[in-house]
């Protein structure tokens, strides 16, 4: 039986800059730092670690597995992962969510979205619904 996901892999040239642009991104600490492979763990993410191994050369094709980073203020976030060294590909809306679809330092795509009230996952509903009971009418 699979268990919850732990651990996300990146194909890097450089491990070093990739790992330090997305350090910067999570707040997590490196825990083994070679020139071949690096780790970061911390738990901000819901991922205990990532990894970025050492490969030969650079994929041209665009990566199948995106991950998306959810913002309060996707305007500001976005400014500040471009300082990082990101790099702006879109912004659209879709289904209620805004998405600005950036670049790390090596090209590997994610996402940052700011989801619109309604969209919000249950868990956060639930909290504004139980917080409007406490306040009462």
């Amino acid at each position: 039986m699979l268990r919850t996901a732990t651990r996300l892999s990146f194909d890097a040239v450089d491990p070093a800059l990739l790992s330090h642009f997305w350090a910067q991104v999570t707040g997590y600490r490196f825990v083994l730092n070679e020139p071949d492979e690096v780790r970061l763990r911390g738990d901000t993410f819901g991922l205990g670690e990532l990894v970025f191994r050492e490969v030969d050369r650079w994929k041209a094709a665009p990566n199948r597995l995106q991950v998306d980073l959810f913002s309060d203020d996707l305007d500001a976030d976005t400014l500040h992962l471009e300082s990082l060294g990101a790099t702006r590909v879109a912004e659209f809306q879709h289904r209620g969510e805004r998405r600005v679809v950036l670049r790390d330092p090596e090209g590997n795509e994610f996402a940052l979205v700011a989801q619109a009230a309604d969209a919000a996952p249950a868990g956060r509903r639930r909290r504004a619904s139980a917080r409007r009971a406490e306040q009462g009418p």
